[in-house]
């Protein structure tokens, strides 16, 4: 029997595969304008870049062409500004508020 193969998370049925209509296309899978700014994520991440990721993650919110995209875009931007001490998690946080995907304080 052989080992279990990791699941590739670029597959559309992997873990970053859109979670239903009008999710983000998984990093790396979207085409045009957007391939461009997915590129740049992926050499953040990759890099262990964590002051890009947020901007970046905040240029995909504005870019995004549904709520649910921007909603993923903006939380990933938050939890990064909050991992490095950033001003701009207020900010982020506020934006998520007023979308009703964050609880006001």
């Amino acid at each position: 029997m052989s080992p279990p193969v990791a699941a590739d998370p670029l597959s559309p049925s992997g873990p970053g595969a859109p979670a239903g209509p009008g999710a983000p296309a998984p990093l790396g899978r979207a085409a045009g304008p957007q391939a461009a700014l997915d590129a740049r994520l992926l050499a953040a991440h990759g890099a262990g870049d964590a002051a890009a990721l947020v901007p970046l993650y905040a240029e995909a919110a504005r870019a995004a062409q549904s709520e649910e995209a921007r909603a993923f875009y903006l939380t990933h931007a938050y939890i990064h500004a909050l991992d490095l001490g950033a001003p701009e998690a207020t900010a982020l946080r506020a934006r998520l508020v007023a979308m009703g995907r964050e609880r006001p304080a």
